[in-house]
C-alpha cells in the first residue's frame, strides 16, 4: 500500500492505489460526467497533496502552500470523488463553499 508523508511528518496509507493521470482528448473528457461544484475546508486540510496527485486538473498543491486549492471544476466527477475518498482528513466536500 502506498503512503504519503504530510507536512506534519505523519504518514497516511492511501485507501486504494492511485492511478497515474491519463491524458485524454477533449472529446473523451466531454463524454465523461464532469464534476459538480466542490470545495476544500482549508481549516481541516493538512497539506498532504493527495487530491492534487489524483486530480491535478482540479486541485493544486506544492510544498510551499499551507493547503491544497481547487483550481476548477473541469474534470471527471469520479476523479474528484476518488480525491475525496483518499483524503486522510476528509476535508473535500460537494457543493458551494459556505
Amino acid at each position: 500500500m502506498e503512503k504519503k508523508s504530510c507536512e506534519t511528518g505523519q504518514t497516511f496509507p492511501y485507501k486504494k492505489k492511485i492511478n497515474e493521470p491519463v491524458n485524454k482528448t477533449k472529446s473523451q473528457q466531454e463524454e465523461e460526467i464532469m464534476a459538480e461544484p466542490f470545495y476544500i475546508d482549508y481549516d481541516e486540510c493538512i497539506a498532504c497533496g493527495t487530491c492534487a496527485e489524483i486530480c491535478p486538473d482540479c486541485f493544486k498543491f506544492d510544498d510551499s502552500m499551507a493547503h491544497a486549492e481547487v483550481t476548477g471544476f473541469d474534470c471527471p466527477k469520479d476523479l474528484v470523488q476518488e480525491a475525496m475518498d483518499n483524503c486522510p482528513v476528509t476535508c473535500i466536500y460537494w457543493g458551494e463553499e459556505p
